[in-house]
């Protein structure tokens, strides 16, 4: 096959232009190629340089074997200027220990010495003592005392204690408890009700303290002033009879003796008791067995309502028969109940029989004048 010139030409330049546009392409597809690299490239620099930069002084076998550190305790870095503070604190708290005095410990005052100080040099004396009053009135004027202190002035504002008379139990006196103030002048008072029962008694003022501790009992008792608290029966003029027995030495009621009850008869009289007389073998028997309902009973049985009150009792020899020892009750003839009592010793010493028995009676007869 012939080809002619113009063909070939024709031929040669397509040829040309074939191999041209591959060249274009083939450019254009590498220069693509690398502009994504770029962009790729650009964006793994950013995310490596987002990381924390890693620790020089770790082991470099850690890296090689891929294993995950061990995390070592790390001591916290201090800063210079906190090191400063640190050591000027101390040094303040240094020079504040060397300037502050040691601390000396407070002694605690025990309630005694508490005492003393409050009752330190103070007296307590009388200023009013009321007369004696009959059963059932109330005394004329308040139990009063002043206080003052070492130089004479008078100490107000000091609380005292008021033991005082408040009843009667079974013939004893029992005894109530208040508290008074002393006012500017140093006066403190403790008035009285009625009194409702015969006493010969005493109401006592003293520093108000703790007396269950024997040291303040004792302090206060040195204080204490005692001011008579005396009630006398209101049964002088009711009537009563008397059976006090007299004993020999060897123990023997003498059942026909009536030495000591006449002796205690006469000393009531004296003090103005009317209508009272000696009683008969039947009352006498039950004072020898020492049944107190029997001594009732019997008196009962013998004057009714003509008496109010009945005072049994015996006066025997002690021991060594170098005495007499006096007891004797008094019943009420209302109900039995006990009014009153009393207990006396007298040496035979120095004196005779009959002496000592008139010492018990009038001794008895005096408790009983403020005891009925």
């Amino acid at each position: 096959m012939i080809i002619s010139t113009n063909s070939k030409r024709i031929l040669f330049a397509s040829a040309a232009c074939a191999f041209l546009a591959a060249s274009c392409v083939s450019t254009s597809n590498q220069s693509g190629e690398t502009e994504e690299t770029k962009k790729e490239t650009s964006a793994t620099t950013e995310k490596e340089n987002e990381k924390p930069a890693e620790k020089k002084d770790e082991p470099a076998n850690n890296q090689s074997s891929g294993k995950s550190d061990e995390k070592k305790p790390q001591t916290p870095a201090t800063d210079s200027s906190d090191k400063t503070a640190l050591l000027e604190k101390d040094d303040k708290e240094a020079k504040i220990s060397e300037n502050t005095p040691p601390v000396t410990p407070v002694k605690v005052k025990t309630a005694f010495e508490e005492y003393q100080e409050k009752v330190s040099g103070i007296s307590i004396s009388v200023v009013s003592s009321p007369k004696e009053v009959i059963k059932t009135k109330s005394f004329a004027s308040p139990f009063s005392v002043s206080v003052t202190g070492s130089d004479g002035t008078p100490v107000s504002g000091l609380e005292l204690t008021v033991v005082y008379p408040s009843s009667k139990s079974n013939g004893d006196v029992v005894f109530g408890e208040t508290s008074v103030v002393s006012d500017e002048s140093g006066h403190a008072s403790f008035s009285a009700g009625a009194a409702s029962f015969a006493c010969s008694s005493s109401v006592k003022f003293y520093p108000k303290g703790d007396i269950k501790d024997e040291k303040i009992a004792k302090a206060a008792s040195d204080l204490t002033v005692e001011i008579p608290y005396k009630v006398r029966t209101n049964l002088r003029n009711s009537g009563g009879i008397i059976a006090v027995l007299d004993y020999n030495k060897s123990g023997t009621p003498l059942l026909s003796n009536t030495l000591s009850s006449s002796k205690l008869l006469t000393s009531l009289m004296r003090l103005g008791f009317t209508g009272v007389g000696n009683s008969n073998s039947t009352i006498n028997n039950a004072v020898v067995k020492g049944d107190k309902n029997a001594v009732y009973k019997e008196t009962k049985a013998l004057v009714g309502s003509r008496s109010s009150f009945v005072i049994y009792g015996t006066i025997k020899y002690n021991s060594d028969a170098s005495g007499l020892i006096g007891e004797a009750t008094a019943l009420s003839l209302s109900d039995g109940s006990v009014l009153s009592k009393a207990s006396k010793s007298v040496s035979l010493a120095g004196t005779n029989l009959d002496s000592a028995r008139n010492a018990i009676a009038e001794y008895f007869a005096s408790v009983f004048n403020y005891g009925l």
